[in-house]
């Protein structure tokens, strides 16, 4: 009886040469070569003695060295063909894998990786990192865009979103994402891509492999040039661009506390010491400078850990005062967190909530006023009257809010005028 059926050789193992196979009872590789077996009948006797004396009595017989290539051969699986439907299937699901999870196209070449869908199915044959990138991604997306123009094609209307913004390198980029309503069910595409010269798509980001034989194109769709809607501005822009005002204001006092609090984070998360003292607490969060709302996470997680903790790091303190000051700022911006929250929506309609959510925040920051007059807020309550009132006077954001079923007309202090202003868009909308 032979010893090699206990564990797992490669598909082609080679007539000569050291060869590495894994037990099939714990995670060890054994090396062995064609003439020289015994290391696994070694392995089997020290690690897994019940099974070599159970092989060992079934048998009869001492456990034999076979030759490796004779033994590979008889126990290998005929792999798939190319145009099989399993390999067929299997692979489109392996490209959705790698494009959906922006997963590096090595990972076809990683050994773990090959074991495991080995172990999955054998019969399967794994393409080759160069077959990936340079035929199978360029198939899917082809495949994807010819899905989203007939979609495209069967809509009534899109509704766009444009976002523009750069990188480190101060690269610029733009996103497009289209939403349309096809057999009573919301959809959305997203064209991602930027402009460029021939010398920046010869250039790579220091996050982009070097070895990458290929580059997806942006999907390309025409857009007709008359009849276009009225330019909406983006509402949780607008809501970031108030609080900075807000934040712009706030008393040199604050600012420099908001600094301290800042600066506590940076050191922990650089600082072994610091780590050691903070075991078990949260992570704490660092700030970024094109999301307030990141600056309102950085204080909660300094604010979460006990002041005694805190005292305790070789860098700056906050007094009690300056906890307190910290409180009272998450107080004020919880409003503006919660309200951006609710608005940045992706695949639920968010239009609706333009004109609830303004006045719901004119009507928190007039309670929030009594509280805490200071230059904050009452600049909070004037960005908003600068930049929001437009959203409560715009037909397509009030005729959303009636529409909605969640708010209907409860949220106006005249329905009867909303009322007829929503016969008459009704009207025209029938002309």
């Amino acid at each position: 009886m032979s010893a090699l059926k206990h564990f797992v050789f490669p598909d082609h193992a080679p007539n000569s040469g050291t060869v590495k196979a894994k037990c099939k009872y714990c995670p060890t590789y054994i090396s062995g070569n064609a003439k020289t077996t015994s290391n696994f009948v070694t392995h089997l006797k020290r690690k897994h003695r019940d099974i070599f004396i159970q092989s060992k009595s079934e048998d009869g017989t001492q456990i034999s060295q076979t030759n490796i290539s004779n033994f590979t051969k008889s126990t290998s699986v005929s792999k798939y063909s190319a145009n099989d439907a399993s390999q067929m299937q299997i692979t489109d699901a392996l490209v959705s894998f790698v494009a959906g999870n922006l997963t590096p196209l090595s990972v076809v070449e990683s050994p773990e990786f090959k074991t495991f869908v080995e172990s999955l199915n054998p019969k399967y044959q794994l393409p080759s990192r160069k077959h990936l990138s340079t035929k199978l991604l360029h198939q899917k997306a082809s495949n994807i865009q010819s899905n989203i123009k007939e979609k495209l094609r069967s809509a009534e209307s899109v509704c766009l979103t444009i976002d523009l913004w750069s990188n480190r390198q101060m690269k610029g980029f733009l996103g497009i994402t289209g939403h349309f309503i096809l057999d009573w069910c919301m959809k959305s595409i997203m064209s991602p891509g930027y402009t460029c010269n021939n010398e920046e798509k010869n250039s790579k980001s220091d996050s982009e492999d070097e070895n990458d034989e290929s580059e997806l194109e942006p999907i390309n769709i025409d857009f007709p040039e008359d009849d276009l809607p009225k330019h909406g501005r983006c509402y949780a822009h607008t809501l970031q661009l108030v609080v900075r005002d807000g934040l712009k204001d706030a008393s040199p006092h604050l600012k420099t506390v908001i600094s301290k609090a800042s600066n506590i984070v940076r050191y922990v998360r650089k600082s072994i010491n610091a780590s050691d003292i903070l075991e078990g607490e949260k992570r704490l969060q660092a700030d970024n400078a094109t999301r307030w709302n990141s600056q309102i996470t950085m204080i909660r997680s300094v604010l979460e850990v006990s002041e005694e903790k805190l005292n305790k790091l070789d860098t700056i303190k906050l007094t009690g005062y300056e906890r307190k000051l910290l409180q009272e700022l998450c107080l004020v911006l919880k409003p503006f967190e919660d309200a951006t929250i609710m608005v940045q929506k992706e695949i639920n309609v968010s239009g609706s909530l333009a004109v609830p959510v303004t006045l719901g925040l004119e009507h928190k920051l007039a309670e929030l006023s009594t509280t805490y007059n200071n230059k904050m807020v009452s600049t909070l309550m004037s960005s908003m009257t600068k930049r929001l009132s437009c959203f409560k006077s715009e037909d397509v954001y009030l005729i959303s809010a009636i529409l909605d079923p969640r708010f209907k007309l409860r949220w106006s202090k005249d329905p009867v005028a909303m009322e007829e202003k929503l016969l008459t868009y009704a009207r025209k909308q029938k002309c």
